[in-house]
């Protein structure tokens, strides 16, 4: 996968800290938010709204579908991803993480009760956490 990014990131001259590790590097761009810190620990963050995302396949009693999130900066192997919200308008729908992340993407799965058309606001939010160095 290939793909061009215009990062938005900034460098510290004095270090930040979150608890004892200082935060060398934080940015954002339209996959996104991320912060890393000096242990190698990196975390990147998606809240969006989208109108394109449908819940319409069968899948037993429920509907389900997936969605690629290409995280907004890579990781050195693969992290963890956790999908907290995957809300189709004033749906009960929820969101999780469809199999093991790779270092540049993960697939976040969606499910609820009902078939849910794309074209109505969807309320995604997700996180993952890995290593950048």
């Amino acid at each position: 996968m290939s793909r061009t990014l215009d990062r938005t990131q900034a460098k510290f001259d004095k270090m930040p800290s979150v608890g004892a590790d200082p935060v060398v590097e934080s940015g954002s761009n339209a996959d996104g938010e991320w912060t890393r810190w000096a242990d190698g620990t990196q975390q990147c963050y998606i809240d969006v709204n989208v109108t394109d995302q449908a819940i319409d396949t069968a899948y037993g009693t429920f509907y389900q579908n997936t969605r690629a999130w290409i995280f907004p900066i890579t990781f050195i192997r693969s992290p963890t991803t956790t999908c907290s919200l995957g809300k189709w308008g004033s749906s009960a729908s929820w969101g999780g993480s469809a199999g093991t992340s790779s270092p540049i993407s993960a697939s976040l799965r969606f499910w609820d009760l009902n078939s849910r058309a794309a074209g109505t606001t969807m309320s995604i939010s997700a996180s993952v956490i890995g290593r950048w160095k």
